[in-house]
């Protein structure tokens, strides 16, 4: 179970310790650099914006495809809009140890207003029991959030992005990468 708080308040203390670069991979702060993706079955969302934006649009390796929720599943409560109930699940092709999650906002012509601000982030093993979480603070911008795991975290087939508040009332997603040992 997540303990985020009372939803839709500002998670804090997720801030992306990562340098994001161009190619997809990241830079951690000791200067090492990972690469490396982790094989992935599926994605799912509790909400998908039309057919054009499916969530198997943030695993297809294609940063010009996004994800979208769908309109109004993010509506507006008090300065901002609350997604509280609202999860993007990523299914490993099998149980694999986690070295790292990189998140990118959307492209194109949503590139600018539709990112998602905060989220919570679950690690899941084959049984579906929660192995670790941790607070998602995105860049907002670019949209993007990513986070070493260190030591990594053996066991993991699923991650669940539990998204709390964003910029829009249907933010996305253009692709999200996981590393592996």
């Amino acid at each position: 179970a997540i303990d985020a708080g009372p939803m839709c308040t500002p998670i804090v203390g997720g801030a992306s310790p990562l340098t994001l670069q161009a190619d997809g991979g990241f830079m951690l702060p000791s200067g090492v650099l990972l690469r490396r993706d982790a094989g992935i079955a599926w994605a799912d969302a509790g909400s998908n914006y039309n057919a054009s934006s499916w969530a198997d649009h943030v695993i297809d390796s294609r940063p010009e495809t996004n994800w979208f929720a769908a309109a109004q599943a993010c509506p507006v409560r008090g300065s901002g809009h609350c997604c509280a109930g609202l999860t993007l699940t990523i299914m490993l092709q099998a149980s694999t140890t986690v070295t790292g999650v990189v998140m990118y906002g959307p492209t194109g012509s949503s590139a600018n207003g539709y990112d998602l601000l905060d989220a919570q982030l679950e690690l899941r093993n084959a049984a579906g029991s929660t192995l670790d979480t941790f607070p998602v603070e995105f860049i907002v911008g670019p949209g993007s959030w990513g986070r070493a795991f260190q030591p990594p975290i053996s066991g993991v087939q699923s991650l669940h992005l539990h998204l709390n508040r964003a910029e829009q009332h249907d933010p996305g997603l253009s692709e999200v990468r996981i590393w592996r040992q």
